[in-house]
């Protein structure tokens, strides 16, 4: 199967979730022999530019361009709204498939009027909807997106984590309480510290940069992550959908595969992950919550250790080669 990824940025850590996500697709599809090649935006959208994220000609070029070079069985398109613009969803007769990452061209933006970028909204958002609805297979990454789409035959697969690379310590042994991502308020990171100050007897890790500033915090390499979650007791994700709605979670799923105990808030993605493998949901904000569930695994060494083997066991549908298969059943579909 040859296959051709397009997306705002190239895959890998440098950017955001869905290029983690795209690298650890490409990996794993190499892995089965598939031929991958990769077509990302080229950071021509500033300044007055911009304007081009609503619809760039130039894009549509590139892809097709791209296309007589490779000559891809499939085009699977990925975010493409902050650079390529909605231009590549149908500028190929190839056919195409859309895996929507999250909710920003359906009314998940964290943009509001009278933000420019609001505003372009309201005419990106229909675009979308409407040239998404015809592609042959559209995919959410959780089931919380696809229901938030209602693009009629969308389906949800999950993200795709890779096995642990660092060293797995006995959950019981382990006092780290783990925050990995964006250090953002719509991530909650502000509600963490807060629940913190009631905590006892565990060490706030923090691993991730962004806009808010957070002592200790330092961002991490991949491996480097795997280790700090490999040496947590529990590992948290406490998201604020009033401010924008994830599509899904790495770290949830990550937290998984590590077999930790998973707490997170009542984001519909984040918890979607969280009820799967056995976690506990908390209503976002609530710092008060989030502190008591916080502690209670703090202070139950044994449960804890369960409820880290319990969501191990679980975390097999997030397998990275298992997500490639799945979506390989896509492409076939859309070539029959």
């Amino acid at each position: 199967m040859r296959v051709l990824h397009v997306n705002d940025h190239p895959p890998g850590d440098g950017h955001g979730g869905a290029e983690v996500f795209l690298g650890r697709l490409i990996a794993a599809q190499r892995a089965r022999g598939d031929e991958v090649d990769v077509l990302a935006g080229d950071g021509s959208h500033r300044g007055l530019r911009t304007a081009l994220d609503l619809w760039d000609p130039a894009s549509a070029r590139r892809l097709r361009s791209r296309v007589d070079v490779c000559r891809p069985d499939v085009v699977h398109v990925h975010n493409v709204l902050r650079e390529l613009s909605p231009s590549v969803l149908r500028a190929t007769a190839v056919p195409t498939v859309l895996t929507v990452h999250d909710l920003r061209a359906w009314g998940g933006s964290e943009h509001h009027l009278p933000d420019p970028r609001a505003a372009a909204a309201l005419v990106l958002h229909p675009l979308v909807r409407r040239m998404s609805a015809r592609l042959p297979a559209v995919v959410g990454v959780s089931s919380a997106v696809v229901a938030a789409l209602g693009v009629p035959g969308a389906q949800a697969i999950p993200v795709p984590v890779p096995a642990p690379t660092g060293p797995l310590q006995p959950v019981e042994d382990c006092t780290d309480v783990l925050f990995a991502g964006r250090l953002s308020e719509d991530k909650g990171i502000h509600v963490l510290l807060a629940a913190m100050e009631r905590v006892t007897g565990g060490r706030l890790v923090v691993a991730g940069d962004g806009p808010v500033p957070v002592a200790g915090a330092r961002r991490m390499t991949a491996h480097e992550v795997s280790e700090a979650m490999g040496g947590a007791r529990v590992v948290v994700v406490p998201s604020l959908p009033s401010l924008r709605r994830e599509g899904s979670s790495l770290t949830a799923a990550e937290a998984a595969r590590h077999g930790r105990p998973l707490v997170t808030s009542d984001d519909p993605a984040v918890a979607e992950i969280t009820r799967l493998v056995g976690g506990d949901v908390v209503p976002a904000g609530d710092v008060a919550a989030l502190a008591a569930r916080i502690q209670h695994w703090l202070d139950q060494p044994a449960e804890a250790a369960a409820a880290g083997a319990r969501a191990l066991a679980a975390s097999a549908v997030f397998d990275a080669e298992a997500v490639a298969e799945r979506y390989a059943a896509v492409y076939a579909r859309v070539l029959a």
